[in-house]
This record gives C-alpha cells, structure tokens and sequence, in this order.
C-alpha cells in the first residue's frame, strides 16, 4: 500500500494526482497516456480528485484541463478526510458497544410496577387485597422491616383487608421478625394469625426486609424508607418465576428451623 493509498486514495487516483505533479497543466487524455488509467476511467478519477479538492480545474479553454494542487495542501486535506472518517467510525462502534453492552446485561424484568405505599395507607390496603385476588394456590411472605419497627396501629389497616378477604383454601405460611413479635402484646397476636384454618406462622431472628410471593411467580417487595425505618416508601412487584423460585428456595432453608408460634 503507497503512503497516498493509506491516506484514502485509490490506485488509479494516486498514480493520477503523481502524474499531474509531473506533467502540471494536461488535459485528460494526456494524463490517461502518461498515467496509464484506461481512458473510460479518467474522467471519473479525475472528478473524485476534484471533488475532494486535490486537483483544479480549467475549463476557459476546450478541452478542459487539470492541474494538482500543492502536495501539502493535498496532504491536509486528506488527513482532514481522514480524521473525519475516523471520528465517525469511534461513533458508530460505540454506539454497537453500548448495544452489545444492553444485550449482554442482565434483563429487567418487563412486567414490574412500582406502588408508594406508605404503612396502613389506602395504597397498602390495595396492595393487600391485590394479592388475595391474584392468588389461587399459595402466599409465601417474609415480614421484617419496616413493620418490626412500626406501631401495631400503624399497620393495623392492612391486617384487617387480609383477616377480611383472604381465601382459606389458600397455603398461607408466614415468617415473621421475633422482633416484630416482642412488640405487640398476647391479644394482637392472637388476632394477627388467626386469620384462616391455612394460615401457618413461625417466627426467626434476622429478618432484614418484607417479601411476599404468590403462587411462585409474583414477587412483592417491600421498600423501607431510607430516612423512616419504621415507614414503607413503596412495594415492588416483579413478575419474574426464577426470582420467585429463589426466594422460595431460601423460605423453606429458613422454614425448617423456625420457631412455630405454638411453642411461644
């Protein structure tokens, strides 16, 4: 490849523009003679040359001819060509990068809403009776933060939607923070778990967060206010089956070792 060739001209356009260098001012067949280009091919070459600056032209006189301008004017303005393409280039491929880079991450899940639901508020109460409406089989729920740090009223609302609609052919386990135990007194309790023949509750230390999954494929988690550790800022809900299966996975490990509210 010729130093001219690198800096994106043609075979037929390099050897051209050296010629004209040679020959100064020439009409185009006598540059296809001394050049050796096929004159089918000059008139096109010496327009590319043209076009891109690097040769003029002078037409006051048939038949029209061509002269190359000064190489270092030639070379600049090939090196400007160059750059341009080179600019465009970094573009393009960091336009497929950051494509490839979307393809490859890990996907958010598509069907995920977001709700602001504060503890006991109308929006919780919906939330509450959008689970017992969407479950046919089972409710999986883990209750930590932030009701272990909230009052008993404060929530009070949302326990009475599930005392009052949930299904009791429905598999119901809770397990609940001990902490959140130690907080209400024997007679809330009492009402608190009561709620149907296939309500089953034990309790565990360490229950950083509230999750709840219906039917293993809905997964509800609860969002506790950075600044208000006793308040709720919002639920997320994520329907996403392998999500749901690892959680429920990690119930039953924790499951199996709970303490069941009858050996209180």
């Amino acid at each position: 490849m010729s130093d001219l060739a690198e800096l994106g001209l043609s075979s037929y356009e390099a050897v051209v523009y050296r010629t004209l260098l040679g020959l100064g001012s020439a009409p185009a067949r006598a540059i296809s003679d001394a050049s050796d280009v096929p004159r089918g091919r000059i008139y096109d070459v010496l327009n590319t040359l043209d076009s891109r600056g690097l040769v003029r032209t002078h037409d006051s006189r048939e038949p029209t001819r061509y002269a190359a301008v000064d190489p270092e004017i030639a070379v600049d303005r090939l090196l400007d060509e160059r750059r341009r393409e080179l600019t465009e280039q970094r573009k393009h491929y960091e336009s497929v990068a950051e494509s490839v880079s979307e393809r490859l991450s890990p996907a958010i899940p598509t069907e995920s809403r977001f709700w602001t639901a504060a503890l006991g508020s109308e929006e919780a109460c919906s939330l509450a009776r959008e689970q017992q409406e969407l479950a046919e089989d089972r409710i999986t729920s883990v209750i930590g933060a932030p009701y272990e740090n909230a009052a008993w009223q404060q929530y009070a609302r949302e326990i009475d939607v599930i005392e009052r609609e949930i299904d009791p052919e429905l598999d119901v386990r809770v397990l609940v923070s001990e902490s959140l135990l130690s907080g209400i007194d024997d007679e809330i309790q009492s009402e608190l778990f009561d709620l149907s023949a296939g309500l089953a509750v034990r309790s565990t230390p360490d229950l950083s967060i509230t999750v709840d999954v219906v039917d293993g494929h809905t997964v509800y988690v609860h969002v506790t206010d950075p600044f208000d550790p006793s308040e709720r800022l919002g639920v997320v809900a994520v329907r996403d089956e392998p999500f749901a299966d690892s959680i429920e996975t990690a119930f039953e490990d924790v499951w199996t070792d709970a303490r069941e509210l009858s050996d209180s």
